[in-house]
C-alpha cells in the first residue's frame, strides 16, 4: 500500500512539472512611469515645482515629453517663465525597477533632451524631454456688476450670474472682473435687458471662450451662518516676492488688514502707506488715500468703514480716523490721550457700525526688558459718536502679555453693544478666552497639541454674518524653516457655552484651514512673528470672506463662503 502512494505521487508530481508556466503579462509602460515636473532653480520660487505632466503610454511610445511650463508664475501674475526654461530641474515618479537614463538633472526646457527610459520588463524606450510655455485655457469671471445698481452673485461652477434683485432691469449696462489674462468678450457697456437671460462670454488666454448666464432671481438663505460646503479658496502666496513687502525677519513690520468696497487692505505697520488688493484675487490695485491720517493699524466694522490709527511709543494723543472707500480721505473720529506709557495703535478691531452702534479695542503691548501688559482701550459707540472711554485692566484675571506683535494679546469685542464682553489670546499660553463684561474669565480653550510650543496665539476677528456671530482665530507660527506654518479657525461663538474642550476641537468650531500653505522657509528670530485675521461679508450680505496674513511664514490669503440654498 505504501509502495503504491509513493508511485502515485511521483506521478502527480512529475505531470506538475510538465506543464507549463502561467504567462504573467508584463507592467503596463505608464505604470512604472506616472509623471515628470520641472522645478525653479532661481528667484524667489527657488526649489518649488513650476510644472507637471501626467505622463500617458502613448506618450512614452511616441518617444516624446513635453511638459506644459504655465505662461506666467504665478499665473495671475505677470511674471514671466521665459527666464526659467533654461535651467529647470527634473524629477520623475517612478517604480523602483524602471529607470530613465542619463539620470534627470537641471537642463535647458527649449531643448530637446534625449534621455532612454526602461519600463519595468527591461525594455528600453527612447525618449525626448522639453518643455513649452503653455497659455491658461481655463478662466472665470470674478465680479459681475449691473452699473450703479449693484453686484450679482457668480456661480462658476454652473456658470450663472444671478441677478438677486426686484427692480427693474431692463435697460442696464454692466462691467465685470474676470481671471487673470482673461478678457471679456462680451460688449457689456450695452444695454441690455436683464430681466431676461443673457449670455456672457468671456476668453481664457489661449483664446477659449467661455459662456455664462445670467438669471434674475430672489435667493433664499439658509437659516444661520453660512455654508460650510460652499468654502473655497481665493488665493494664498507669498507676500515678499508677490507684493514687495519687507523681509520675513523684519521686527518692524506689524501687518493689519481691513476689508472695504471689495478690496483687502494691508498695513504693513511700519510707517509706508498701507495699499490695497483685489478681495478675490488678491492682485495689487494700488495705495490708499490717507490725507492726515497715520497708519499703525487698520481694520473694518460690519457696515463698510475702515479704521485707521497712530502708533504710539508711549505717551501721546491716539487718533481715529475713518473713512468708506481706499481713495476717499479719512476724517477724524477720535482722538484720545494715552498716558500710561505703555505702546499702543499697532492693533485695532471693531465689532458693529462706527456710524450706528460699536465697540472698538486696542490692545496695549508690553515694554521690553520692563513690564508686560494687561491692558486695553475699549471705546463704545452709539448711533455715530463715542459714548465712552475706558482702560480695561485684566490683570486681576490673571492674564498679562509681552511686546507687541510675536508676544502681544490680540483682544475682539464680543458684539456691538459693550455688554457681552470680549475674546483674547495671546502669546505664550496656546489659550482663547472670553472674558465676560465683569472682566473675568468666562471660558477658556487650551490645547494638548505636541507642536503649540511653536504656535504665535494671538491674532482674533469677530463679525456677524447672517444671524451668526463668528469669531477668526489665526494661529501663527515661530518656526517656518522646521515645517510651522499658519492655521485658521472659525467658531459660532452665539452661544458661549459651546466654548468648551480644545480650541482645534471645540463644539463651537464651524470649520478650520490648519497648516495653510506658507513660503518662509527661513527661521530668522522667533521675536519677529505678526499677521491679522480679518472677516467681512458681502455689500448684498450673501457672501463671507476671512482674510490671513503671517508675515514671518510668508503666506496671504482668503477664503470665501456664502449663504445661498440650495
Amino acid at each position: 500500500m505504501k509502495k503504491s502512494i509513493y508511485i502515485l505521487i511521483l506521478a502527480l508530481a512529475a505531470l506538475v512539472s510538465c506543464q507549463k508556466p502561467q504567462y504573467v503579462e508584463p507592467t503596463a509602460i505608464r505604470d512604472g512611469f506616472t509623471s515628470l515636473s520641472a522645478y525653479f532653480t532661481s528667484g524667489d520660487y527657488d526649489g518649488m515645482e513650476m510644472a507637471k505632466l501626467t505622463v500617458t503610454e502613448e506618450m512614452i511610445a511616441a518617444g516624446r515629453l513635453v511638459i506644459p511650463v504655465p505662461y506666467y508664475y504665478p499665473e495671475e501674475s505677470e511674471q514671466s517663465t521665459t527666464i526659467y526654461m533654461t535651467s529647470a530641474r527634473l524629477r520623475a515618479e517612478l517604480q523602483s525597477n524602471c529607470s530613465i537614463s542619463p539620470a534627470l538633472t537641471i537642463v535647458d526646457l527649449n531643448l530637446e533632451n534625449e534621455y532612454v527610459y526602461t519600463d519595468a520588463s527591461g525594455e528600453e524606450w527612447p525618449i525626448i524631454i522639453t518643455g513649452q510655455r503653455t497659455k491658461s485655457s481655463s478662466a472665470t469671471i470674478l465680479t459681475f456688476t449691473l452699473t450703479d445698481m449693484f453686484e450679482g452673485f457668480v456661480d462658476n461652477d454652473a456658470r450663472i450670474i444671478y441677478l438677486y434683485s426686484v427692480d427693474d432691469l431692463s435697460s442696464c449696462t454692466a462691467s465685470a472682473t474676470v481671471s487673470a489674462h482673461a478678457s471679456v468678450v462680451t460688449d457689456l457697456s450695452v444695454a441690455r435687458n436683464y430681466n431676461e437671460p443673457q449670455t456672457i462670454v468671456i476668453a481664457a488666454h489661449d483664446g477659449t471662450e467661455i459662456e455664462y448666464t445670467t438669471e434674475k432671481a430672489i435667493p433664499e438663505k439658509i437659516r444661520l451662518g453660512f455654508n460650510t460646503s460652499s468654502i473655497k479658496q481665493l488665493f494664498n502666496f507669498d507676500p515678499k516676492s508677490r507684493l514687495g513687502t519687507a523681509d520675513y525677519s523684519s521686527s518692524t513690520v506689524h501687518p493689519s488688514l481691513a476689508y472695504i468696497d471689495g478690496y483687502l487692505v494691508v498695513c504693513p505697520g511700519d510707517g509706508t502707506t498701507p495699499f490695497y488688493l483685489n478681495g478675490q484675487t488678491g492682485t495689487k490695485v494700488g495705495d490708499i488715500t490717507l490725507g492726515s491720517a497715520e497708519a499703525g493699524a487698520v481694520t473694518s466694522d460690519e457696515a463698510g468703514n475702515m479704521l485707521i490709527c497712530n502708533a504710539l511709543d508711549g505717551v501721546g494723543t491716539l487718533n481715529i480716523y475713518k473713512t468708506s472707500a481706499v481713495n476717499e480721505t479719512p476724517v477724524l473720529f477720535h482722538s484720545f490721550s494715552s498716558t500710561n506709557g505703555f505702546p499702543i495703535g499697532v492693533e485695532i478691531k471693531v465689532c458693529g457700525d462706527v456710524n450706528g452702534d460699536a465697540v472698538i479695542s486696542l490692545p496695549y503691548g508690553g515694554i521690553e526688558g520692563i513690564s508686560t501688559s494687561s491692558a486695553f482701550l475699549n471705546i463704545i459707540v452709539k448711533d455715530g459718536a463715542v459714548a465712552s472711554e475706558e482702560v480695561v485692566d485684566l490683570s486681576g484675571a490673571g492674564l498679562s502679555w509681552g511686546i507687541f506683535t510675536s508676544a502681544s494679546a490680540g483682544v475682539v469685542p464680543a458684539s456691538e453693544t459693550g455688554e457681552d464682553g470680549w475674546f483674547t489670546a495671546m502669546y505664550s499660553t496656546t489659550t482663547l478666552y472670553y472674558i465676560d463684561a465683569a472682566k473675568s474669565i468666562s471660558k477658556s480653550m487650551g490645547t494638548s497639541n505636541s507642536s503649540a510650543w511653536a504656535w504665535n496665539t494671538n491674532r482674533l476677528d469677530c463679525k456677524l454674518f447672517n444671524g451668526v456671530r463668528y469669531l477668526g482665530f489665526l494661529v501663527l507660527n515661530h518656526f517656518p524653516a522646521w515645517g510651522g506654518s499658519p492655521s485658521l479657525y472659525i467658531y459660532n461663538v452665539n452661544d458661549k457655552n459651546d466654548l468648551s474642550g480644545e480650541f482645534t476641537a471645540a463644539s463651537a468650531l464651524v470649520t478650520s484651514m490648519q497648516n495653510i500653505e506658507s513660503f518662509n522657509q527661513v527661521n530668522a528670530t522667533s521675536t519677529v512673528s505678526s499677521g491679522d485675521v480679518i472677516m467681512a461679508a458681502s455689500e448684498d450680505g450673501y457672501k463671507f470672506y476671512v482674510y490671513y496674513y503671517d508675515q514671518y511664514c510668508g503666506a496671504i490669503g482668503g477664503y470665501s463662503a456664502d449663504c445661498i440654498k440650495r
